[in-house]
């Protein structure tokens, strides 16, 4: 049998006996074990296990996904990939993880400057062609280095396919990234701004801008006219309680207000644009302007029409 020590003064216990002959303390209390020597390499062990599981957390925030569609223009989900997989050794997760990190800091400035673009062309207020103009190049250049980090991305995960068994959800969802942002490129490629004038007696003048099915038209306009030297001046929703036959029997449309076509030819109708608007085209063709009047020959004024066309989605 193990010796027993005195909790008190630490010296050896007669077997048996009730008290300890030194210092006449009761033994009847069990002695505290000596705590187990911890292995230098369980301590390693279990850091490294930590260090993993951290990056692990860090890499599934970052995969967090996110879309926003807005007026055709959608953003992509925010970038993840797996890491700290069993096969991959540190050096390799690493490196992973920094493709990561800077793939995900060029897609928060692209999201940075597509929620901008998105608030610009949403606003009530007249657009700013110069502003506008750099605000979509800007984004269009954005996406262009984001795409190309999608892309390391992709390819790292592509070259490291045995140390990432298993994460092929993951895998699938940097492709799925890289297909938006090529997307997005896509559709901002296809964005144009126009600008025109419509004289209040000209009837319809063409916008110098060809439309096709499924696009859409944001249109903004500025300006005041009347429909004759006696008649109060209005702006481009017209006046209010006071209507013109529409194309067809039985739709009216305010006096004096901007409407809009695509060309007669292709036999689309007509909206009712105004100060500010919205057209889905259904049918394509050149876009055409005018002030609604039947009889436009004592009109006066005219208006500043501002309008950024978006593409339909691929």
């Amino acid at each position: 049998m193990a010796a027993r020590f005195c909790s008190g003064c630490g010296a050896q216990l007669v077997e048996g006996a009730r008290f300890c002959a030194g210092c006449g303390a009761s033994t009847t209390a069990a002695p505290t074990p000596a705590a187990a020597p911890v292995s230098p390499g369980l301590i390693r062990r279990g850091f490294r296990a930590c260090a993993i599981a951290f990056l692990i957390l860090i890499i599934a925030f970052c995969a967090a996904v996110f879309v926003q569609e807005k007026a055709g223009i959608r953003l992509l989900p925010r970038f993840g990939a797996a890491a700290g997989a069993p096969g991959m050794d540190p050096e390799r997760g690493a490196r992973l993880d920094a493709r990561v990190r800077e793939a995900n800091r060029t897609l928060r400035d692209t999201e940075a400057l597509a929620s901008t673009w998105t608030a610009s062309i949403d606003s009530a207020t007249f657009p700013d062609l110069d502003r506008l103009t750099k605000l979509r190049d800007d984004l269009r250049a954005s996406v262009a280095v984001a795409r190309a980090k999608a892309q390391d991305v992709v390819t790292f995960v592509s070259e490291n396919a045995d140390a990432l068994q298993g994460q092929d959800e993951s895998a699938r969802a940097c492709m799925t990234n890289l297909q938006m942002l090529e997307r997005l490129e896509s559709l901002l490629k296809g964005v144009r701004f126009v600008l025109a004038e419509v004289h209040a007696r000209v009837g319809w003048t063409g916008a110098g801008a060809r439309v096709e099915a499924g696009e859409v038209v944001r249109v903004w306009s500025r300006g005041l006219w009347r429909a004759s030297p006696e008649c109060p001046w209005v702006g481009p929703d017209g006046a209010t309680g006071v209507n013109v036959p529409g194309e067809w029997p039985g739709w009216e449309v305010p006096l004096m207000s901007l409407i809009a076509r695509t060309s007669r030819d292709a036999g689309a109708g007509v909206f009712v644009a105004g100060k500010r608007s919205v057209l889905t085209i259904a049918t394509g063709g050149d876009l055409e302007l005018a002030c609604a009047d039947a009889d436009p020959t004592n009109n006066q004024g005219g208006v500043e029409v501002f309008m950024v066309v978006l593409p339909r989605s691929p």
